[in-house]
C-alpha cells in the first residue's frame, strides 16, 4: 500500500497493522446476536476497505497521468505474458491484482482496451465474456491451448473465436480430440497477422495408424487474410497445392509428421508467391527424391528470395540439396541445415556454393562434436570469428543419425567428406570441440588429414574439450598424399581451452603437467620441418601454473595464459587419465 511521505514510519507502521480486518467465520448454526454481529461487521468492513482505497488515492503513485498509469499497466501485463503456448496458465492473470490498489487505478485498466485484448483462454466462460467486454474494438491477441471439447476448455474457446475478425494475433495448441474446434477459424479475419497452430499428441494409446492428422484451416484459403505475416504450422498441414492469398508473409515455418509430403513442383510455386519473406524453417516436409537417385535433377525454375534473413532445413541431406538446388539466396542470409544421412553430402556442398555466394569462400570453420546428442556440427563464416546460429552469411549443417536407419561409428564420416567439398583454400581459423579422432581407424585418420591440407592457408586452430588431447598428434601429422611435409605448415597460433594439463599430484608439488610435456616435445619436433609457433593461448582449463607457462615459452613466440588454475576439482568431476588419450 503506497504511504504517505508526511507520515512517521512508526506511526505508519502502526496504522498499518492496526487496518488489518480479519472477520470470523460465521457458524452454521450461528445465534440471531452472532448474525447481527456479522451483519454489522460487513458493513464496517466494507466502510473501511473504501476509506482505504480513498486513502490510497491520495497517494502520490495514483496521481500519475492516466497515460503514463496506463503504460505501466501494459508493461506489467507484458511481464506475465509468455510467447510459448501454455497448457496450465495459472499465473497468466496475475497483473490483475496490481491494478485493484485503488478505485482510481481501476477506472484506469478498465478505461485501457489494450490491457484487455490480450486473452488467454481460460475455462471461465464468464471470464472470456469479461474480457471481449473490457477490450471494447482493440485488437485482439488470443492464446488457446485444448487437449479436449469436454473439458470445460470448449466453450470459452468457441466464444473467443468467434471475435475472429478483430484478431491480429493467435496461437492455438489441439490435440486430437479437439481438432472440431478449428472450424471456427473458417471466418474471415481481416486483421491476422500471426497465426500459430499447434497439433500435439494424446498421451492416450491409439491404434497404429488410427492418429489423425490435422487439415489446412480453412481460414488461409479466404482472400482476407492478405495481411498475414506470419505462419507457423507444426504437425498442421500447408496448402502447398493451393494458390495461397497472403502473398505477404515474411515468416513461415512448417513442421510436418513425415507423412503426405508435396512435391517438388507445389513448393516452388508456393514459395515464388512470397517475395517479402525473410524466415523460412522447414523440417518434416521436404519432397522426397527417389533412393536410387545419384544426382540432383536440374531445376526449371530458380527462386530467387532477395530479403531472406534466415533459412532453416531439417530432413534427408539429399533432399536438403534438392530443395535448396531450386533457391538463390543473398550473401547475408544465415543457413542451418540439419541432416540425417550421408547421401547427398557432395551434392548438397555443390549446391551451398552456387545458391549462396557467402559460402563459396569461407574464412571461418568450426567443427563440433556432440557425443551425448549424437550430432556433428559445422559451421562456416566468411568473416573472422566465431560462428553462431543465425548470424548473417553463415552456415551451420548439423549431421544426425537417421531414426530410420543404422547409426554409423562416427558422424565425423558424413561431416568430413561434406567439408572437403567446400572451397576451403581461404579457411584461415578452425575451431574443434569434442572431437576424439581415432589414431587406431586409418581411413578416418585419412579423412583429417586430407581436411587439414585442403586448408593451405590455415593459420590458426582453436581447440576446446577432448579435441585438444589430439593437438599434439596434429602438430606433427604428415600428409597422406604422397607429398612430403607437414598436414599444417602454415600454422601460427594456436588457443586450447577447457583442458586439464596434469594431474593434482604433480599440481601440487609445482611441476610441468604430462599434456605440457607432451605440447612441448611435439612442438620441438614440429620446429624441425615448419616455422616456430608465434602464439599459444590458454584459457579456462586446469592444473596448470606459471612452471608449464615457462616451460612452454621455450618453444613458441609467446604464451597468452589467462591465470585460471584449478587446484581443487570438484568431487563429482571424473579425473581424466590423459594416456588413455
Amino acid at each position: 500500500m503506497p504511504t504517505d511521505p508526511e507520515v512517521p514510519h512508526s506511526a505508519h507502521s502502526a496504522c498499518t497493522a492496526a487496518s488489518v480486518i480479519t472477520l470470523p467465520s460465521l457458524p452454521a448454526r450461528a445465534s440471531q446476536q452472532h448474525q447481527q454481529l456479522w451483519s454489522d461487521m460487513l458493513v464496517h468492513a466494507k466502510t473501511i476497505r473504501d476509506l482505504k482505497s480513498r486513502w490510497n488515492a491520495l497517494a502520490m503513485i495514483s496521481r500519475l497521468p492516466d497515460e503514463v498509469l496506463a503504460s505501466a499497466f501494459l508493461e506489467l501485463n507484458l511481464f506475465f505474458r509468455n510467447d510459448q503456448l501454455q497448457w496450465r496458465s495459472i499465473d497468466r492473470y496475475r497483473w490483475i491484482t496490481v491494478c485493484q490498489v485503488c478505485s482510481h487505478w481501476r477506472t484506469v485498466a478498465l478505461n485501457t482496451p489494450r490491457l484487455w485484448s490480450d486473452i488467454t483462454v481460460t475455462r471461465s466462460l464468464n471470464w472470456m465474456r469479461e474480457m471481449l467486454a473490457r477490450s471494447h474494438k482493440a485488437p485482439l491477441r488470443v492464446r488457446i491451448a485444448l487437449t479436449s471439447l469436454v473439458d470445460g476448455m470448449g466453450e470459452p474457446a468457441r466464444l473467443v473465436l468467434r471475435e475472429l475478425g478483430r484478431m491480429e494475433d493467435l496461437v492455438i495448441g489441439v490435440s486430437a480430440d479437439a481438432l472440431e474446434i478449428l472450424h471456427a477459424l473458417d471466418a474471415p479475419a481481416p486483421l491476422l497477422r500471426s497465426l500459430n497452430i499447434e497439433g500435439v499428441r494424446q498421451r492416450t494409446s491409439r491404434q497404429p495408424g488410427g492418429e489423425r492428422q490435422i487439415p489446412p484451416p480453412q481460414v488461409l484459403a479466404r482472400p482476407t487474410t492478405a495481411q498475414l505475416e506470419q505462419l507457423d504450422l507444426l504437425h498442421c498441414k500447408f496448402p502447398w497445392n493451393l494458390p495461397v492469398p497472403f502473398t505477404s508473409l515474411t515468416h513461415l515455418k512448417v513442421v510436418g509428421t513425415g507423412a503426405d509430403r508435396p512435391s517438388i513442383a507445389h513448393v516452388i510455386m508456393t514459395l515464388a508467391s512470397f517475395k517479402l519473406l525473410e524466415f523460412l524453417d522447414l523440417e518434416g516436409m521436404l519432397p522426397t527424391l527417389p533412393e536410387d537417385a545419384v544426382a540432383l535433377p536440374k531445376p526449371p525454375i530458380i527462386v530467387t528470395f532477395s530479403r531472406l534473413k534466415r533459412l532453416r532445413f531439417v530432413g534427408e541431406t539429399m533432399n536438403c540439396a534438392n530443395l535448396l538446388n531450386r533457391l538463390f539466396l543473398p550473401s547475408s542470409a544465415s543457413i542451418i541445415l540439419e541432416c540425417t544421412s550421408k547421401r547427398g553430402v557432395a551434392e548438397l556442398a555443390a549446391c551451398l556454393r552456387a545458391r549462396t555466394p557467402a559460402m563459396d569462400q569461407p574464412r571461418m570453420l568450426m567443427l563440433e562434436e556432440d557425443f551425448s546428442g549424437s550430432t556433428f556440427y559445422v559451421r562456416a563464416s566468411p568473416r573472422d570469428g566465431p560462428v553462431r546460429a543465425g548470424d548473417p552469411s553463415s552456415l551451420v549443417v548439423t549431421f544426425k543419425h537417421s531414426p530410420d536407419g543404422p547409426a554409423p561409428s562416427s558422424l565425423s564420416r558424413h561431416a568430413i567428406p561434406f567439408c572437403l567439398h567446400l572451397a576451403l583454400e581461404n579457411v584461415d581459423c578452425v575451431c574443434t570441440a569434442g572431437l576424439v579422432p581415432p589414431s587406431f581407424d586409418e581411413e578416418q585418420t585419412k579423412e583429417w588429414a586430407a581436411l587439414f591440407i585442403r586448408m593451405c592457408n590455415l593459420t590458426e586452430l582453436s581447440l576446446s574439450g577432448l579435441a585438444t588431447y589430439r593437438l599434439p598428434d596434429a602438430l606433427v601429422a604428415k600428409r597422406w598424399d604422397g607429398v612430403e611435409g607437414l598436414c599444417l605448415p602454415t600454422l601460427r597460433c594456436v588457443t586450447v581451452e577447457d583442458v586439464t594439463f596434469g594431474l593434482p599430484e604433480t599440481f601440487k608439488q609445482g611441476l610441468p603437467g604430462q599434456f605440457t610435456k607432451q605440447l612441448v616435445h611435439t612442438l620441438d619436433e614440429r620446429a624441425r620441418e615448419a616455422p616456430r609457433l608465434e602464439c599459444l593461448r590458454i584459457k579456462r582449463s586446469k592444473y596448470i601454473d606459471l612452471p608449464d607457462v615457462r616451460m612452454l615459452e621455450k618453444v613458441v613466440g609467446k604464451v597468452e595464459w589467462d591465470g585460471i588454475v584449478d587446484a581443487e576439482p570438484d568431487r563429482e568431476e571424473y579425473e581424466y587419465d590423459l594416456n588413455y588419450y
